[in-house]
């Protein structure tokens, strides 16, 4: 009777108990969508297999074996044979991909190659059109260096060196300095850091560019900088030794010691000429090339000349057409035969002494003084009425009514005064000649 009783409440709970669930099945990845997938955060990929549910969840192993399970949002469900996943591949190689459906074994790993290269197939026109556009500016880069070779040929024939990249005038010059070329010039190892320095800036910012170029066009994609900035903090900081160079000599003006054999001297913080080129300038109605030499020349500076009579002719702009420490070029107009004087002044200072300089060149004779003057037995007078009259010249009187000699007793810029016997009446012609034999034109008068 008990066991009866037992019997009866098995078959009750059996009754009541609920069929035991299928299990899930197992979902299989055949392939996603691209054969490559490239590299970069959140790469959409289509999976195709079977047996994908609702609910199903993917597991991503990297190449180093690091397993790391996709979030829900990352994963949508087409239908039950393909699968949308959202996912960041970081490392270049071998990634393994596997599925699981809720309660279910996960699915066998399929492989997925990650790899810096196009997304689309290489015979696609989209990566052609990218590939001509890097091969345009390759083109151009290849351009600009041919320029610069060029650039650099040409300013070597016309006297630039390589060296002077690296180099900077010596304090102490050539008493005469001709041309650019007489400057003495001395290895600075401030130049020559600073030269590093923006070969390193001007590699790094055009190795970089022209990857990240080439990168987008071809691939789409953009090249990590994160590190880029350390490379050119590096680069900028060869230029401090050169900026603290230039910095000094702003607020320590250079005082450099005179050459040998200098003429004027320098005051302090100011500028002095120490000679001219050409030594014995001839007079000339246009501009001609005037060089002057010394030291203390700054950027900016004046040039102002004065001529024989005293006259004062300021040269700004373009008729100073180079300046340097010891040297500056200008294009003045000497117009005036006699003795100039020459001054310079810097930029907020004061006028270096002058440097009296020699031009030379033929004199004119406007007139004699007497007009007509009287033919005598005895030594007279004669004046000669003018200009650029230099002290040196000689005085010549040829004609019929010249006398046998003359002697020039004084001499003035616009006057010069001889004395010679006139012992006979007529016609008489008077040369001056300047030192250097430069004569004027004969100048005609009567003896009465």
């Amino acid at each position: 009777m008990r066991n009866a009783a037992a019997l009866v409440v098995g078959l009750c709970l059996a009754a009541w108990t609920p069929a035991a669930k299928p299990d899930a099945p197992t979902p299989s990845v055949a392939s996603a969508a691209s054969q490559v997938v490239p590299l970069g955060p959140n790469q959409k990929l289509l999976l195709t297999g079977a047996d994908f549910q609702e609910g199903a969840t993917a597991n991503l192993t990297d190449p180093s074996g690091k397993s790391t399970p996709l979030p829900a949002a990352a994963i949508k469900r087409l239908s039950a044979t393909q699968l949308e996943v959202t996912a960041s591949f970081g490392a270049v190689g071998d990634w393994k991909i596997t599925v699981q459906n809720p309660g279910g074994a996960p699915s066998a790993a399929a492989t997925l190659k990650v790899a810096a290269s196009p997304a689309v197939p290489p015979d696609s026109p989209a990566v052609a059109a990218y590939q001509n556009a890097a091969g345009v500016i390759t083109k151009l880069v290849v351009a600009l260096l041919i320029a610069v070779a060029v650039g650099l040929v040409i300013a070597t024939f016309q006297g630039w060196s390589p060296g002077d990249v690296v180099s900077e005038e010596s304090s102490q010059q050539p008493a005469v300095i001709n041309n650019k070329k007489d400057v003495v010039m001395v290895a600075s190892a401030s130049r020559l850091i600073a030269l590093l320095g923006l070969l390193g800036i001007l590699t790094t910012v055009l190795g970089v560019g022209y990857a990240v170029i080439w990168q987008l066009f071809l691939y789409g994609t953009v090249t990590d900088l994160s590190q880029v900035r350390n490379f050119l903090f590096g680069s900028a900081c060869l230029f401090a030794p050169y900026l603290a160079n230039q910095l000094r000599e702003v607020f320590s003006p250079s005082n450099p010691t005179a050459p040998e054999g200098g003429g004027a001297e320098q005051a302090a913080g100011g500028a002095a000429i120490t000679g001219i080129v050409p030594a014995a300038p001839a007079v000339a109605a246009a501009a001609q090339q005037v060089n002057l030499t010394g030291s203390g020349f700054e950027r900016g500076l004046s040039v102002a000349l004065t001529d024989p009579h005293g006259t004062r002719h300021v040269l700004t702009g373009g008729s100073i057409t180079s300046v340097s420490k010891t040297l500056v070029q200008t294009n003045a107009v000497l117009d005036q035969p006699g003795e100039w004087q020459a001054f310079v002044t810097n930029p907020g200072g004061a006028p270096s002494d002058a440097l009296r300089f020699t031009v030379f060149g033929p004199p004119s004779i406007l007139a004699v003084d007497p007009a007509a003057p009287i033919h005598n037995a005895a030594a007279q007078n004669l004046a000669l009425v003018g200009d650029g009259f230099m002290n040196g010249l000689t005085v010549q009187l040829a004609g019929a009514a010249a006398p046998a000699n003359v002697t020039v007793t004084s001499v003035g810029s616009t006057r010069v005064v001889v004395s010679a016997i006139l012992a006979n009446a007529g016609a008489c012609q008077a040369v001056v000649t300047n030192p250097g034999g430069h004569a004027s034109a004969p100048f005609n008068f009567n003896v009465t």
